[in-house]
């Protein structure tokens, strides 16, 4: 193992001196068009407080920039996310429907997911964190930190945060964007051909004083399997005004999501609809050396679930959630470096929604409840020549969980032009979901814990980059030793109770991970036949003390994470990408410890599309699973086969 990891970073590194020799001097300039993928050094990565230079970060960051994202064969950013190292989508369906999102070997409710910065966590459950009120075609790029994040995103930035970044756009334009896709069945249910189809109109109006940015999306289909069809409607739109000396931004998303779930938690037949809201409004401006950007924000979430979709009768549960939350960050430039500043205040609540739900149903409400958060952030960032520190540190009251301090530190140095070196320590934490707490079912023998504490951890990371121009190489290791770990188990001597929310005591995990890129674009120019390659291997251990538990989800993460892309030209205007990934998870022989998440047998998938594109237009045909693979990802949920779609976008400037 050792040896692999070895050989594939000295290859990254090593691909610099070949691929130079290759370079034509003679050949055209290296200030490519908007189509061509801007170098990443030169990528700012957009904190709430910190706007730092990709390669000046001394953290593990993945960045997809919206020409990686319109290039790859999918149709949704869960989709996206499957290509980053360290993340796992564990998908219920297709199209990212719904999915649980981890990173390094967390669970789906130790992730933060940020929207422009707005924090789009649901206090029900982290179930509903990939709920986006937005379409792939609205993303203007995607930052994927990995580790501890709680010093700069505050409460359950546990394992690390994705930051999707849209903007409205320079240029005035109204673009469609469609495609429609068929493939065959051969589940337990039925031989059947299955669809699926989605458009998005998106309308850009810019302005020196005032832009705006509408988008419009439909997608559905009728279901791969039996009781697995789906809607989805989203509504997105942007707008930045120029006034009182800075710049007011507002966003407003909503998605409409309707799905058959087979088998997403206790049965075949369950249904759910799911409606989730998001508005923001802030202000920039800028005074001298000082930076500073209040705003105010509300996110929404309707959730409505049938155990059986025909029977509604039967069971019938329906939560209203809504957050409200205020910030307000800064940034100081002095001689001494940058110091952030930022205050938040975040209110939370959720409501049973009984006179809505089916009058002779049966059902298990979460109690009515609410909680509020105030956080203070603090940090500072030296530069000393070839050496850059950022010490900070978060101070949080919590009303459920009192008074908590989460310090943290960055480092790096830059060795040469090439190399950098970095390491990081931090302190994070998540607090218990309404679902964690209060749900309580002995139809399905399924009990939280009113008396649960937050998940802490202390983790660690050090690591290795290679860049140039064109090249990106890095390897990190990273430790996290938690405490308090929130999961569910089930007890044999406790036989009533099937499930039970708890504290572990102890859950450490170890990892490394190691990826490089080459982007021969920007080694030779426009006229490169090969594009893009890229490659990375995640490897993750971890060590449940608690092992007399049987562990719902501690233990099923990702152990071998094999990522490898390639991009090229096939001939004039016409494409192809290529992407292949390999997953397995821990198995176990003692039964003590199982459960239907874990020991699910290792998957290889493998994506493709080709395309031609000229001048605001592209056709293209793609395949999902193009090997047919059949595999689960969570639970007994098996995802779809091999499935191909055709599409078409095209913009019209004006």
């Amino acid at each position: 193992m050792k040896r692999i990891l070895l050989f594939i970073f000295f290859l990254s590194s090593g691909m610099s001196p070949v691929i130079i020799a290759q370079e034509n001097p003679g050949a055209v300039s290296h200030q490519l068009n908007d189509t061509i993928s801007q170098f990443l050094d030169d990528v700012i990565i957009t904190g709430n407080r910190m706007q730092i230079p990709f390669s000046e970060y001394s953290r593990n960051i993945t960045v997809v920039t919206k020409e990686d994202i319109d290039n790859l064969p999918v149709q949704s950013l869960a989709q996206v996310l499957n290509y980053v190292p360290s993340v796992d989508v564990r998908q219920r369906g297709a199209m990212g429907i719904q999915g649980d999102l981890s990173i390094r070997g967390s669970n789906f409710d130790e992730t933060l997911v940020l929207v422009n910065g707005i924090k789009m966590s649901d206090p029900q459950t982290g179930h509903h964190l990939l709920n986006f009120p937005l379409n792939i075609n609205n993303i203007h790029k995607v930052e994927v930190l990995k580790g501890p994040g709680a010093r700069i995103f505050g409460q359950n930035a546990y394992a690390g945060a994705v930051n999707i970044i849209t903007k409205v756009p320079e240029k005035r334009f109204i673009e469609v964007n469609g495609f429609s896709g068929i493939g065959q069945s051969d589940s337990q249910e039925s031989d059947t051909t299955f669809y699926d189809y989605g458009i998005n109109i998106g309308f850009s109006m810019p302005g020196e004083t005032y832009g705006q940015y509408l988008s419009l999306s439909h997608n559905a289909s009728n279901g791969y399997r039996y009781n697995t069809d789906y809607e989805m409607n989203n509504l997105f739109y942007q707008s930045k005004l120029t006034g009182l000396g800075g710049k007011f931004n507002f966003q407003f998303g909503y998605t409409d999501r309707k799905f058959g779930a087979n088998g997403f938690y206790a049965g075949n037949d369950e249904y759910e609809e799911v409606k989730t809201s998001l508005v923001s409004l802030d202000y920039e401006k800028v005074a001298g050396d000082l930076f500073i950007k209040p705003r105010i924000y509300w996110r929404g979430n309707k959730d409505n679930y049938l155990f059986h979709r025909e029977n509604p009768q039967w069971f019938n549960n329906v939560h209203l959630t809504n957050v409200f939350g205020g910030e307000v960050n800064l940034s100081y430039d002095s001689k001494w470096g940058v110091t952030g500043l930022g205050i938040e205040t975040r209110y939370e609540s959720i409501d049973g929604l009984e006179e809505e739900q089916h009058p002779e149903a049966q059902n298990q409400l979460l109690n009515d409840d609410s909680r509020y958060n105030l956080g203070v952030f603090l940090e500072h960032r030296f530069t000393f020549h070839k050496f850059n520190m950022t010490p900070g540190i978060y101070v949080n009251q919590h009303s459920d969980f009192g008074f908590k301090v989460f310090p943290g530190i960055d480092m790096g140095y830059q060795v040469n032009q090439l190399l950098k070196i970095y390491g990081n320590v931090g302190k994070t934490y998540r607090v218990p979901t309404f679902f964690d707490l209060y749900y309580a079912s002995a139809a399905t023998q399924t009990f939280g814990d009113p008396n649960l504490k937050p998940s802490e951890a202390w983790m660690y990371e050090v690591g290795l980059k290679a860049s140039e121009k064109g090249i990106l190489g890095e390897t990190n290791f990273f430790i996290q030793n938690a405490e308090n770990t929130i999961d569910w188990i089930n007890d044999p001597e406790n036989p009533d109770v099937k499930w039970q929310a708890v504290n572990f005591s102890n859950v450490n995990k170890w990892g490394i991970e190691t990826s490089f890129s080459v982007d021969f674009q920007q080694r030779i120019g426009p006229e490169a036949i090969l594009k893009k390659i890229s490659a990375s291997y995640v490897y993750i251990n971890s060590d449940l003390q608690d092992s007399q538990f049987k562990s719902r989800y501690a233990l099923s993460h990702l152990k071998h994470q094999f990522i490898f892309g390639i991009h090229h030209k096939i001939a004039k205007n016409i494409y192809n990408s290529l992407k292949f990934r390999y997953l397995s998870r821990p198995q176990f022989d003692d039964d003590s410890i199982l459960e239907g998440n874990t020991n699910l047998d290792n998957y290889e998938v493998l994506d493709m599309r080709i395309y031609w594109e000229k001048a605001n237009k592209m056709v293209y045909l793609e395949a999902t699973n193009l090997t047919d693979s059949k595999y689960v990802e969570v639970g007994e949920v098996l995802m779809p086969g091999r499935w191909f779609r055709a599409g078409v976008k095209f913009r019209f400037e004006y």
